[in-house]
């Protein structure tokens, strides 16, 4: 069997959901474990992640997997520079209520929230959370909340990476998206402060982080990525910000957000082939006016890149 009997586990899809629901609990047999995979879910073991190639198995019967293992816990947590390591949370894939449900117009692809807009890419997200959580401090980052008793984390992606036509939204997950030697996966995340947090019109995300799988080919000096290119993604996740307030009914839906200004502070070169971390923020609103900072991080923390910016507020007709 694929799976370390009598431990935690969670199970869940981005496309696939088993009899309406994901669910967390204890696999005590072998049956319980193989009626979870024959529909499709993937299941994660603490300390082990398998996730089938093929999730769309009818309900009924049995089907072949194949399953690609993952082990995301002791070896990240030996390797860890940090003293403490919080334990890792399961990351529930839940059916949300019917009012969570998020308009169509959005692309945001959230799975744990039951948002899949109409056309997205099947294996968008799987294939991304699969490539992130065989990453030891990726799949960290990915399990920690914002506290020690805090929700789970969030995990989306953007409708940048995920646009609705080849008109729109292009740059980052056509141009780069589509290019193996460029942008090969993308994965954003938010920590709910409490359990309430994502159901409060009146409290908006102010805070997000964003995983770059980057490739070779977005290099200028030979191993280091295009200052260009540095400045867009932290400005594209500022933005992100912006859109994922509005698609969670935390912002006016005829309300979006430019870019009025962008400062940016080249501390160290950021590498390619390897994942790059970016998190970003809002400081203060003043009226129109939002005033933002990023940082762009690599796998051990240190700062590669921060920036500043102002956002103004326009209609959305302009």
């Amino acid at each position: 069997m694929y799976c370390q009997l009598g431990k935690s586990f969670i199970v869940g899809s981005a496309e696939t959901r088993v009899a309406g629901e994901s669910r967390c609990g204890c696999l005590n047999d072998a049956t319980s474990a193989k009626s979870w995979m024959k529909h499709g879910a993937f299941v994660a073991v603490v300390g082990t992640v398998f996730f089938p190639a093929v999730y769309n198995a009818s309900p009924g019967g049995d089907h072949p997997f194949v399953v690609a293992h993952t082990t995301i816990a002791n070896r990240h947590r030996r390797n860890s520079r940090h003293r403490h390591h919080p334990q890792p949370r399961h990351i529930l894939f839940r059916q949300p209520p019917s009012h969570m449900a998020l308009p169509t117009r959005y692309r945001v692809l959230i799975p744990s929230l039951g948002h899949v807009p109409p056309n997205t890419r099947p294996g968008l997200f799987d294939s991304a959370a699969a490539y992130f959580s065989s990453i030891s401090w990726c799949a960290d980052h990915l399990l920690r909340p914002s506290h020690p008793n805090g929700p789970d984390p969030v995990l989306f992606i953007p409708q940048g990476f995920n646009p609705a036509s080849n008109h729109e939204d292009q740059f980052i997950g056509s141009t780069l998206g589509a290019n193996p030697r460029a942008l090969r996966h993308m994965l954003c995340l938010f920590r709910p402060d409490d359990s309430g947090h994502l159901r409060d019109p009146a409290r908006p995300v102010t805070r997000i982080s964003a995983l770059f799988a980057i490739g070779e080919g977005l290099s200028g000096y030979q191993g280091v990525m295009h200052g260009g290119v540095v400045c867009s993604l932290m400005d594209e996740i500022l933005g992100v910000v912006h859109e994922l307030n509005v698609a969670l009914g935390k912002a006016p839906p005829s309300q979006s957000h430019v870019t009025a200004a962008l400062s940016v502070n080249f501390l160290r070169p950021a590498p390619v082939k390897g994942v790059l971390c970016v998190n970003a923020w809002t400081e203060t609103v003043q009226g129109r006016k939002v005033f933002m900072g990023a940082e762009l991080t690599g796998a051990d923390g240190v700062v590669l890149a921060s920036s500043r910016s102002t956002w103004v507020a326009v209609q959305e007709k302009l």
